[in-house]
């Protein structure tokens, strides 16, 4: 910026707190949301199994690449191994990803198949039990076969 002839340099923490001001005056008059205000995303986690093996503690995962969820009192049955899960909107109400699903689908040689999958996360509830952690408690997974709808729900004994 120039200034009487003399470029003037505001430096990156004077512009961010001129920048943070706006922001949280916007908040404030309904114009722009409260989430916004809080600069960036609030973490959201997942509860996903801590191990590969589907037992042990379940344990909250922010933006999971690999994840196995199960579904509350759901036995192997409500068991889900999701890989290579790509997120989108993340920390949002409602999480989209598309991922693998390798569950008891079999191929024909008898390996571990796998289904490409829709998957979405939504309920967002922070539970004292976690320190306040906002987590997904609600998965919802889309394939060829149909809809899966999971409740879930962390230990917390971390």
């Amino acid at each position: 910026m120039l200034t009487r002839g003399r470029e003037r340099d505001y430096g990156c923490a004077t512009m961010r707190r001129n920048r943070a001001a706006i922001v949280l005056t916007l908040a404030a008059l309904g114009i722009v949301p409260s989430s916004v205000a809080d600069g960036a995303r609030k973490h959201t986690y997942v509860p996903c199994f801590k191990s590969r093996s589907g037992v042990g503690p379940i344990v909250l995962k922010e933006r999971p690449s690999v994840c196995l969820s199960q579904e509350i009192n759901g036995g192997n049955a409500g068991l889900r191994d999701l890989r290579r899960l790509q997120w989108r909107k993340w920390g949002n109400s409602v999480a989209f990803a598309s991922a693998r699903s390798y569950d008891i689908h079999y191929g024909p040689d008898g390996t571990l198949g796998f289904q490409r999958v829709t998957v979405t996360l939504s309920k967002p509830v922070a539970s004292s039990a976690c320190g306040y952690r906002t987590y997904y408690s609600h998965l919802r997974v889309r394939s060829s076969i149909g809809v899966g709808d999971f409740d879930l729900a962390p230990t917390c004994d971390e």
